[in-house]
């Protein structure tokens, strides 16, 4: 009995020993399955990224994309694989099978036949359900040449960027329209879009195949993103140590390509680092840009410099767009490109404009701007460079996005000129703007100046002054005291303000042809030195002291549209000979040309006499003239009217003061 149970027990322990073992060996099989599972899982991962990746770097191939970095991707202190990154694709990541040992993943791959990728798949084309080969790549797009050619253009790539130029003897056709002569199909807003962009249209996508493990333990594989899948073959068999991969090496040694072989074939995929193919840059000083603000003033040309990169030792075109009165031409051996303004301001319609300037080596085609700004010039003479801001008193000019440029702004200490080069309008020349300027000669004001603010020229050395046609307005004392020798002031002045050129000791002559009907008080006063003066036919009054005391003045007309003048308007004009009056005269003011010494005669040919105020003309009652020299001329029929409407320069007080000076304009000597 003993041994039965002696024997019951081991049989016992001996059951118990094998149901351990049993659930080891069951623990191990499930835990080495999970581990297989997940390892196939990471290598499916991997392998669709690889897949993805290819296709990406495919398309940067097809799109002339260019490397700019390559990162190692760390895994447990090795590298598993790279992510590349581009100028225009985003980064993509590969993982490589270098060193590592072959799996039994399906082998995904690519290759070439006339021009185009395809996928392969274990060595064999991958085809679609029609049989058909599955492109790697979209179908490539188009250059804006190939756009054009497609729209109809008949010509070369160099003559179709010469087409751009609209200014190479086509009476100033625009480069579209230059285009649609040449054959173009299409609106000029679809020509200019074609010419933007590095590669034309996008072009069609390519396929990306997409991998898949399921629990029945096959590979699927998708054509179209995972909506229908394909069965493979059985994921039997443990994966590869880093060997399941499309890419079995990826060398970055080469200085100019990135070159990436293919499992499947050994075929490489060299993919060119970025070393700025070509570029353009405009060169300012130091400085490269894209874009440059170039100024041009009226007749002249500006000179722009040009930097090509060309490390590639491409063919370049380079070719330049103007649609305003601009004219470009370009100096490929100079690298200049020259901008021309016409001679007439007035041909550039706007203050701003832009100029297309486009390379292209066929593949590729950059686009670069110059604005061109009209640049005008207030021209002077001084003693020394002046300026265009005086001190204390602030800019000399104001107007309309009116910018000086103090780099344009020049002076010529031989010939004493001097300019100020400007942008935008100037539309006055301020309050204060020369006053007490010592230095100033001469100055011609530009068209657009409205407004000569008042004291402007105070006291300043001015000695002659262009006006525009664009001004209106002339502020009060403008020139007073100054040095100016002579003027003219044109027809569009429609206001002068009093004492515009008092005591101007220097001036000689005076044209006045504004549109005015009154010269203000004390104009011309003590102009010393006036012997000519012209007075616009609009003009209706001439108030007090107008000339007074111009003491060289030897003669003046008044215009017949004048009814009135003021007192002493000709006061003190000592060397005034000769007085010719108007047809509406209806009063001439007490003193108006009292002390006038010298007067000889005063034609007077109205029909109806003035009323004249106390002393208009000079008398013999106790002032300086007596026996009065001077002749009244009159009409011939009107003279006894005259003797009685103005007693004082008939009939005689007493013997010592005959002042009989009314006679008919027959009576009046010949010259």
């Amino acid at each position: 009995m003993k041994k039965i149970i002696t024997c019951m027990i081991f049989g016992l322990l001996s059951l118990i020993s094998c149901t351990e073992y049993d659930e080891i060996a069951i623990w191990n099989k499930s835990e080495y399955i999970d581990s297989r599972l997940a390892a196939l899982e990471e290598l499916c991962s991997r392998m669709n990224t690889n897949i993805t990746s290819l296709q990406l770097i495919v398309e940067a191939l097809q799109g002339n994309d260019y490397v700019t970095g390559v990162t190692p991707v760390v895994e447990n202190g090795k590298t598993i694989g790279y992510t590349i990154t581009f100028i225009k694709s985003g980064p993509v990541t590969i993982y490589h099978g270098k060193d590592g040992q072959q799996g039994t993943a399906p082998v995904i791959g690519i290759k070439q036949d006339g021009g185009i990728y395809y996928w392969t798949f274990d060595g064999e084309w991958l085809t679609d359900d029609r049989g058909d080969r599955v492109m790697a790549q979209g179908m490539a797009g188009k250059s804006a040449y190939e756009l054009a050619v497609e729209k109809g253009y008949r010509g070369t790539l160099e003559a179709w960027l010469a087409s751009l130029n609209g200014s190479n003897g086509n009476d100033g056709k625009s480069a579209y329209e230059l285009a649609v002569e040449n054959g173009y199909r299409g609106t000029e807003e679809e020509w200019l879009e074609s010419l933007k962009g590095d590669n034309g249209n996008k072009g069609d996508n390519g396929i990306t195949p997409k991998l898949e493990i399921r629990e029945d333990g096959y590979w699927y594989i998708s054509y179209d993103g995972g909506q229908m899948w394909t069965k493979l073959d059985r994921a039997t068999g443990d994966p590869g140590q880093n060997g399941d991969s499309m890419f079995s090496d990826v060398d970055n040694s080469d200085p100019d390509y990135l070159v990436l072989t293919l499992s499947e074939n050994g075929e490489q995929i060299k993919l060119p680092y970025y070393k700025d193919k070509f570029d353009l840059l405009f060169v300012s000083g130091t400085d490269k840009v894209k874009e440059m603000t170039v100024y041009c003033s009226a007749g002249t040309t500006a000179v722009v410099n040009y930097e090509l990169t060309n490390p590639l030792n491409v063919q370049i075109s380079i070719a330049c767009i103007s649609h305003s009165g601009y004219k470009v031409t370009v100096d490929k051996t100079g690298k200049k490109i020259s901008v021309s303004a016409p001679d007439d301001p007035a041909a550039i319609s706007e203050p701003e404009s832009g100029i297309l300037v486009f390379a292209s080596d066929d593949e590729r085609t950059i686009m670069r701007k110059l604005v061109v700004k009209q640049m005008k010039y207030i021209e002077y003479t001084a003693h020394q460079q002046l300026g265009w801001n005086n001190g204390a008193y602030g800019p000399r000019f104001g107007g309309k996005n009116c910018t000086f440029l103090d780099e344009q702004c020049t002076y010529d200490k031989n010939t004493k000129e001097g300019k100020w080069a400007y942008t935008g309008t100037v539309e006055r020349v301020n309050d204060g703007a020369f006053l007490y300027e010592d230095q100033i000669i001469s100055i011609v004001l530009p068209s657009g100046i409205e407004i000569i603010e008042g004291v402007a020229f105070q006291q300043s050395s001015i000695e002659t002054i262009e006006l525009p046609n664009t001004l209106k307005s002339i502020g009060n004392t403008c020139f007073g005291y100054s040095k100016l020798t002579r003027i003219t002031i044109p027809k569009s002045v429609v206001s002068l303000d009093r004492a515009v050129f008092s005591k101007c000791a220097e001036l000689i002559s005076a044209d006045i042809q504004a549109n005015i009907e009154e010269l203000p008080s004390n104009t011309f006063e003590q102009c010393s030195k006036l012997q000519n003066i012209k007075l616009p036919e609009s003009l209706k009054r001439i108030s007090n002291n107008t000339f007074i005391n111009c003491s060289l003045l030897e003669e003046i007309t008044i215009p017949d549209a004048v009814t009135v003048i003021d007192d002493k308007a000709f006061s003190q004009c000592s060397s005034l000979k000769k007085v010719i009056l108007g047809t509406q005269l209806e009063r001439i003011g007490t003193n108006a040309f009292n002390r006038c010494s010298a007067l000889e005669t005063i034609l007077c040919p109205d029909e109806t006499p003035a009323t004249l105020g106390k002393g208009a003309f000079p008398v013999a009652d106790g002032w300086t003239v007596t026996n009065a020299s001077y002749r009244i001329y009159v009409p011939d029929e009107q003279v006894e009217t005259y003797r009685q409407a103005w007693p004082d320069y008939w009939a005689a007080p007493n013997n010592f003061q005959i002042t009989k000076v009314i006679y008919g304009i027959s009576s009046m000597p010949t010259q």
